[in-house]
């Protein structure tokens, strides 16, 4: 297995896509303006197992805007400043599932974040058990989704961590 961490400049034109593609196969952003938001992420995050991709995550960091309306709505306001971060395109092919994938990208998003404030929205219980697990608390309340009003989405939070010293670089961690 190998997890590798990466700016998306960084990322070669075809991992891209396949980053792009692997992400749009969850049906959980839209595909339109995805391919530009992927491109202003702060670090992409990919597992694979041989030469198959078999988890994503991503580090984004959203407007201003869209940070403020996202805890506008889930009426925690006063956390927004704190949180300038996006957990992010976390998924994970399902014959992979339940294998501890989950949390090594989450780790390495966090990771990448150094210490920040971090954020993640989600519908899907499965992440809303594990965010906790990463050290996030619900913030504010449940709230509509705007691409689909009959589904609600928790906003989970992760406050600040002092940056630690000697924490590894980005790039290649190939793990047995």
């Amino acid at each position: 297995m190998k997890l590798t961490v990466t700016k998306p400049s960084d990322m070669r034109k075809e991992d891209r896509a396949a980053f792009i593609d692997f992400v749009n196969q969850a049906g959980e952003v839209d595909p339109e303006t995805l391919p530009g938001l992927v491109a202003q992420a702060v670090a992409l995050v990919t597992i694979h197992e041989g030469e198959m991709l078999i988890g994503t995550a991503a580090l984004k960091r959203p407007s201003a805007d869209y940070r403020k309306r996202t805890f506008k709505k889930a009426d925690h306001e006063e956390a927004e400043a704190a949180h300038p971060l996006e957990l992010g395109w976390v998924h994970v092919h399902r014959d992979h599932e339940r294998k501890g994938h989950w949390l090594r990208l989450e780790e390495a998003v966090l990771e990448a974040a150094k210490g920040e404030g971090v954020y993640a929205t989600t519908k899907n219980d499965a992440m809303r058990r594990m965010l906790p697990k990463a050290s996030f608390a619900k913030g504010g309340g449940d709230y509509p989704s705007t691409r689909n009003p009959e589904e609600m989405l928790s906003l989970y939070i992760r406050t600040a961590r002092p940056k630690r010293e000697g924490a590894a670089p980005t790039g290649d961690r190939s793990e047995g």
